[in-house]
């Protein structure tokens, strides 16, 4: 007996050693998983407690002797305002505006409110000022029954709203963010269009190609193995097929697509690394796109095999770009002593020995000390 009793002893805390070690591996399972949601939408939370410290009066100041070609709409202390040429004007005044995209004709608005832990989309009329109600959620205590409506944005002719939501959640169970479509500015007619790479917080920053919008251009986050943080990628969708594939190269970083309004370039933001404590520069850049160099059932076939792109922004920090409607500048919010302006630059075209390029010229700030809301979109209209 004594002889078993000093046998077994030693086992039972070999036992007890092996569970614990199992419980301390599922804790730090629960922690990498949370830190990796957490992550995968970092750069819009870090830009919105930016947001809150430097929007404090709701007051934007124009530069001295500044002038734009069309209209910029843009989200500043929770409300939607717009510069046409040197007059600013402030649409909204009830703080319920966090993210705003403005149709191609300039008269609706579609904008984003958000709540306790779910958020609700809205229609403007910019002529009446009438607000539609497209999604309508009430605050509840029941944390799983609310869904993110997010990030909406115009289809070219005006026929489509893509947004980001959570609500496939309730078919798949994974709550990371993905690409849906609406038609007639129904909820109800939504569709789910991609599935967000699991646990990195989801798909991201739908744009509509403006010469089909059969196809749309977003930011998907993806891990990579032996990685702690997701990469940001841009994807091309065929809504049509519900088949997407990669746009840039992987790790590159790329995030915000934006098209030139003929569909022959696609601006964005891109990081010098995935590091999100070190990185110090977000910069705008651009690459060509031509749309039939592509072949949807072949993922190999095209952009990465002739992808270039060239950076023409390199400020700092910079969020948001968009081409004006004839496609000769490009606006983008920047950052520079720790608050969110409008920015511009001019698109000049340069042809040396039959090839043409773009040449970005004439850096100048539009706004001074404003607080530019930085996770809303700029939408540049005649």
């Amino acid at each position: 007996m004594l002889q078993t009793a000093e046998y077994t002893q030693p086992k039972k805390k070999d036992s007890c050693c092996i569970i614990f070690l199992i419980f301390c591996l599922l804790i730090l399972a629960v922690i990498v998983i949370g830190t990796a949601k957490f992550s995968g939408t970092i750069e819009k939370i870090v830009s919105y407690i930016t947001k809150q410290q430097t929007t404090s009066n709701g007051n934007v100041t124009l530069s001295n002797q500044v002038s734009i070609p069309g209209t910029i709409y843009f989200v500043q202390n929770k409300n939607l305002w717009k510069l046409s040429g040197s007059t600013i004007m402030q649409i909204t005044h009830n703080g319920s505006v966090d993210e705003a995209s403005v149709s191609a004709d300039g008269k609706s608005a579609i904008t984003t409110q958000l709540d306790n832990n779910f958020g609700n989309i809205n229609l403007i009329d910019l002529t009446s000022g009438s607000v539609k109600a497209l999604t309508k959620q009430i605050n509840n205590n029941d944390l799983y029954q609310k869904i993110w409506y997010v990030d909406p944005t115009f289809s070219f002719d005006g026929t489509k709203i893509a947004f980001i939501s959570d609500k496939g959640k309730f078919v798949s169970g994974v709550s990371d963010l993905s690409v849906f479509e609406m038609k007639n500015q129904l909820i109800s007619s939504a569709t789910q269009l991609t599935h967000g790479y699991p646990y990195t917080g989801g798909d991201a920053d739908p744009t509509y190609y403006p010469l089909d919008s059969n196809y749309i251009v977003y930011t998907k986050y993806i891990y990579a193995l032996n990685q702690p943080q997701p990469y940001a990628q841009l994807y091309i969708l065929d809504s049509k097929n519900k088949q997407s594939f990669a746009l840039t190269p992987d790790f590159s970083g790329s995030l915000q697509p934006s098209f030139s309004p003929d569909g022959t370039y696609l601006t964005f933001t891109q990081r010098e690394s995935n590091d999100l404590v070190t990185n110090s520069h977000i910069d705008v850049y651009m690459m060509p796109f031509n749309l039939s160099n592509f072949d949807m059932k072949d993922p190999q076939s095209a952009f990465l095999q002739d992808y270039q792109s060239k950076i023409l922004v390199h400020q700092g920090i910079d969020a948001m770009p968009v081409f004006s409607p004839d496609g000769k500048h490009i606006a983008f919010i920047d950052q520079s002593n720790a608050d969110f302006n409008i920015a511009t630059e001019d698109l000049i075209t340069v042809t040396k020995q039959g090839s043409t390029t773009i040449v970005p010229k004439n850096f100048k700030l539009i706004t001074t000390k404003s607080g530019i809301t930085s996770i809303s979109r700029l939408s540049w209209v005649e």
